[in-house]
């Protein structure tokens, strides 16, 4: 049989000090310290003999002690297979940088492991979002198949997510999603079109598409590489969240509520993403932070459709940092966006308007007097900016952000998006959106849950372990309020008789809870009531009843219902109440 060299076991011991230095003690977080000499065993000292009672004969005399390094037990003596293992060899791995901080373990929010020279770090992460969603109201529950109100449990997100830093000045990450729980053809309408070619001709016929199929989105979120040349300017490059606004720039892992809120997801960062490159930085003290970048335009996982390129940027200060007053924490700031979308070449349709769960109460399509899908698409110059204000005094959490935007549009037949000069009409959309949200503290800190607004790339610093996290416990309330115009043809063409026109109006009320059982478990519960004011249905329930018009276009889903399921509430409710559970674990 052969004897495994004692050398090769130290790999085998250093999984087992990094699984144990991973796990730790329980504590809610480890503070890295220099290792700690250990006092060496001393030897054995021989048991004193005991002098027997007169009656009974002394013991022999023990044999004489060998030396402890030489001492070998009865049984290893037996065994030719087991021999005494030799000293220590003067190079065997101490699992210790040269700086006398663990090669590997857990520090902060990250699991960790690196070099002996602290030249290269690798960090382990993930989140995942495990929600449940009930909708109820007038005309929930009789809505169609595939209306999105239905209630269920779904994976909001499965994400695995590697990041790390080289020599000092360099981050990187690769994140990406196992996508939101969905399916396809909800409806049961999407159809294909299958076509073969006989004798020189081409015969198309149309198939029914699978109903309800599950749907799969995985895809990249966060890839990036960064350069920190100094705190006051790092450079960016990848797929990143655009820098724009207080909550886009705001993981999603400690966004208040489950989701962005309503002028964010709507107006500032509907795609939320892009790939492009950005400027950041921040002065000492905190007192000014900038992020600046030049992108694609047009959202994640996807190449530049046209020859244009957005200016994004967000600045932010904290202008009583200094003060040790009620106004030390208040950030306030402002974010910019503009750019241009060719006519020729972009045939996306602008982003729906939805509920924090996506219910879509204004859509970018309608069919026309013609009976042609007609599709709203970007065009020309795209303009939005916004202002935030984040103010932290004691328990209490005040925070706002106002949005308005200037969207120039085009609308094109369905199949015609992009076969210039096939452009119906040119429009625009423009309005604001705005809220105001109200957080307490009953227990615990916000300072181990979240920094608002900042996404800074992975990093450990030794010297500063963060102090062990503690169960909190946070209330919400908010109140959201959209107003929007759309002109179809507003820079040229004549609108349509069923051009959706006019005022999008809605308003939101919300509630929430967020306990957080450690800076990583977190459970929420939301309660949002979305209020359409005016809602109306496309159609009459029959002649005379109340219809449609530019006064509001926004809908409620009673609105969706066919004439004679419930004509009551089709004509009367104006609202969605949405109760939203989360279960989270980020690492």
């Amino acid at each position: 049989m052969m004897v495994r060299s004692p050398s090769a076991l130290w790999p085998f011991l250093g999984l087992a000090t990094f699984l144990v230095s991973a796990t730790g003690s329980g504590q809610e977080e480890v503070r890295s310290e220099p290792p700690v000499a250990v006092a060496p065993i001393p030897p054995t000292e021989p048991i004193p003999a005991v002098t027997p009672p007169a009656v009974i004969a002394p013991p022999p005399a023990p044999p004489a002690t060998a030396p402890e390094s030489t001492r070998v037990s009865p049984t290893a003596a037996a065994s030719p297979l087991l021999t005494p293992l030799p000293a220590t060899p003067t190079n065997a791995p101490t699992f210790v940088a040269h700086d006398g901080y663990p090669i590997a373990g857990r520090l902060g929010e990250h699991f960790y492991l690196r070099d002996s020279n602290d030249d290269f770090r690798l960090y382990f992460s993930g989140r995942a979002h495990i929600d449940a969603y009930f909708p109820f109201g007038a005309g929930v529950s009789e809505s169609a198949a595939g209306s999105g109100v239905e209630p269920t449990f779904f994976l909001r997100r499965a994400r695995p997510e590697l990041a790390g830093e080289f020599l000092g000045r360099w981050q990187w990450m690769v994140a990406g999603d196992w996508g939101r729980t969905a399916v396809a053809n909800g409806n049961g309408q999407t159809t294909s079109e299958s076509c073969t070619i006989k004798t020189g001709a081409q015969t198309c016929t149309l198939r029914a598409s699978p109903v309800e199929a599950p749907s799969y989105t995985a895809q990249p979120t966060d890839v990036f590489i960064n350069f920190r040349a100094a705190s006051f300017f790092n450079l960016e490059v990848g797929q990143i969240r655009i820098p724009f606004s207080l909550e886009n720039r705001t993981s999603e892992n400690h966004t208040p509520f489950v989701e962005s809120s309503l002028p964010v997801r709507t107006l500032g960062a509907p795609l939320i993403r892009d790939i492009g490159i950005m400027a950041w930085g921040e002065s000492d003290k905190s007192l000014v932070h900038y992020e600046i970048g030049l992108f694609n335009g047009d959202g994640p996982n996807i190449t530049n459709q046209d020859s244009n390129f957005d200016g994004i940027g967000r600045v932010f200060a904290h202008p009583f940092t200094t003060t040790h007053s009620p106004l030390e924490g208040l950030q306030i700031g402002a974010s910019g966006h503009y750019g241009v979308r060719s006519a020729r070449t972009v045939g996306y349709d602008y982003p729906a308007l939805t509920t924090q769960e996506g219910y879509p109460f204004w859509k970018p399509t309608y069919t026309d007097s013609n009976g042609n899908l007609i599709h709203i698409i970007p065009s020309a110059n795209q303009i939005t900016v916004g202002g935030e204000l984040y103010w932290p005094v004691s328990i209490v959490d005040i925070t706002s952000e106002i949005i308005y935007a200037d969207h120039d549009t085009r609308e094109a037949r369905d199949g015609y998006q992009t076969a210039y000069p096939y452009t119906e009409r040119y429009g625009d959309m423009k309005g604001f959106s705005y809220y105001a949200q109200l957080s307490v503290w009953l227990f615990g800190d916000r300072q181990y849950v979240r920094r608002p607004g900042y996404l800074d790339p992975p990093h450990i610093d030794f010297t500063k372990p963060l102090p062990p996290s503690r169960s909190s416990f946070e209330l919400l309330a908010k109140f959201e309020q959209l107003h929007l115009t759309y002109s179809s043809a507003a820079r040229g063409g004549t609108p349509d008789s069923k051009s959706p026109d006019g005022n999008i109006d809605v308003d939101v009320l919300s509630f929430g809870v967020n306990f957080w059982a450690t800076r990583r478990v977190r459970v929420t519960l939301d309660y949002d009531l979305n209020i359409f004011p005016g809602s109306e249905p496309t159609s009459p329930s029959a002649t005379g009843n109340p219809a449609q018009t530019s006064a509001q276009r926004a809908v409620a889903p009673a609105q969706l219902l066919g004439i004679g399921v419930d004509d009551s509430s089709r004509e009367s409710a104006h609202t969605l109440s949405e109760l939203t559970a989360r279960v989270a674990v980020g690492f």
